[in-house]
């Protein structure tokens, strides 16, 4: 049963990856888990430090935890959310321009930007599955599975996503490995375009 009596407190732990972290109250300390449904969206995305006031009561697991978390005055300067990178918007938009100059040349057949058009819608639409499996404490899609959608195709719709959906872009060891799909396939793609294309023309 939800207690309806306001409290504030701090936020002092938030993971925005997994969109969960913990309130600490005022006084005495006490601290409850917070899941990103239950904070206002309109104050923002949560800041570690902000001022908080907040409800509790019983999570899924049976424990108190906070509910309907709202932002008590101005965030805490000097600290932001993750940053808008910048650079990865401009690798796709370099790789569809290669691509559309390659195909109107006549040395790319068409169907292959519709295969990259394909690949990266559906890689877009598991990575907006994911991030949904996330914020409502779901079943979430295998990192294996987003990797490999990236590897054959779809990384271009996967940045897209990553960069929209604020999703997938905190936790490095996955921006390790996907970057590392994304160089793989770049090189394949290219090997097998010079040797295909170029090479007989030479």
């Amino acid at each position: 049963m939800s207690s309806h009596q306001r409290r504030s407190g701090r936020l002092t732990t938030w993971d925005d990856e997994r969109g969960f972290g913990f309130v600490e109250s005022d006084p005495g300390g006490h601290r409850f888990f917070l899941h990103i449904s239950e904070y206002d969206r309109r104050s923002g995305r949560p800041q570690v430090g902000s001022r908080v006031t907040f409800e509790t009561g019983p999570g899924r697991d049976g424990r108190e935890q906070a509910t309907t978390v709202r932002l008590d005055g101005p965030p805490p300067r000097g600290r932001r959310g993750p940053r808008r990178r910048g650079w990865p918007w401009g690798l796709v938009a370099l790789w569809c321009a290669g691509l559309a100059l390659a195909s109107t040349a006549g040395d790319l057949p068409v169907w292959v930007l519709g295969a990259y058009g394909a690949a990266s819608l559906v890689t877009f639409v598991a990575y907006w599955r994911d991030k949904r499996a996330a914020v409502a404490r779901r079943w979430r899609t295998p990192e294996s599975t987003l990797l490999l959608l990236g590897l054959v195709g779809g990384w271009p719709g996967a940045v897209v996503a990553q960069e929209t959906l604020r999703h997938k872009t905190v936790k490095r060891s996955f921006q390790a490995a996907f970057w590392g799909t994304v160089v793989v396939h770049v090189l394949v793609v290219g090997a097998v375009a010079v040797d295909r294309w170029w090479l007989p023309v030479v």
